[in-house]
């Protein structure tokens, strides 16, 4: 396998070298160091599996830490509601939503940050001064839920649709929006309908998460939910996580 992938760590050199040189053509100074060869310093690279690589930047985790802050105050909110309206289950459950929210600290930026996407959208390279840090993941085996009955994962099997993971997850279907969030490795969010007249399926990858209102009335319901997926989001989607702080520009310019 790493015999295999070497190559296409081989073309990705040529690649930053060829876009140096032209650049070079075109200025005097050297060109600053890119995300992309930032990417060619990081550990084992070859073993990276892009959907579940990420870029971290302070100024993600400072608004992110603050929307989170967000969400646990309306949570503080809905509780006495849930409790004097005689609903210890959906207490419950948002008391797992919260547990694991707070589980740790790391955000990413989302997006797709492979080399391969970077240098076919030159106009999408984040400057190298603005990232803290790069990192990977590996694939989970698992789709996360969130729901009525609280958070839990779900054996992820090859071709599963969205439509599995309903069926094994029934409270989905029974949010107050008649939407769900779902969101994929790179952090996309979309929305699929879970009612008759509105329905709609697709395919699901591993280190997704599913979230579905509470069966509740109410507007704050909706905001809960489209929160909780913005927040998802931002967290790696994978496992076993490493990373590497941002290389100098002369640890850049070397890789």
């Amino acid at each position: 396998m790493i015999q295999g992938a070497l190559p296409a760590v081989r073309w990705l050199r040529l690649a930053v070298g060829l876009a140096a040189l032209c650049a070079g053509t075109h200025a005097s100074a050297q060109p600053a160091p890119s995300l992309v060869q930032a990417w060619l310093a990081f550990p084992d690279l070859v073993d990276v599996a892009w959907p579940y690589a990420y870029i971290r930047a302070d100024i993600t985790e400072q608004s992110q830490k603050g929307a989170r802050q967000d969400l646990l105050d309306e949570f503080d909110r809905l509780d006495w509601r849930l409790r004097d309206s005689g609903y210890p289950k959906l207490e419950s459950s948002v008391d797992q939503w919260r547990k694991a929210l707070t589980a740790d600290d790391l955000f990413r930026t989302p997006g797709d940050w492979s080399p391969a996407f970077l240098l076919s959208n030159v106009n999408q390279n984040p400057p190298l001064a603005h990232i803290a840090a790069l990192g990977a993941c590996t694939p989970p085996t698992f789709v996360t839920v969130w729901d009525a009955d609280g958070v839990r994962r779900i054996e992820w099997q090859s071709s599963m649709q969205i439509s599995d993971v309903e069926r094994r997850a029934p409270a989905l279907r029974k949010g107050s929006a008649g939407e769900i969030a779902v969101i994929d490795p790179y952090g996309r969010i979309d929305r699929y309908g879970v009612q008759a007249w509105n329905y709609a399926d697709g395919p699901i990858a591993p280190g997704s998460h599913v979230i579905a209102s509470l069966p509740l009335k109410g507007k704050a319901f909706v905001w809960i939910r489209d929160a909780m997926a913005e927040l998802i989001a931002h967290r790696p989607s994978g496992i076993d996580c490493r990373e590497q702080a941002r290389p100098t520009q002369e640890d850049a310019r070397r890789g």
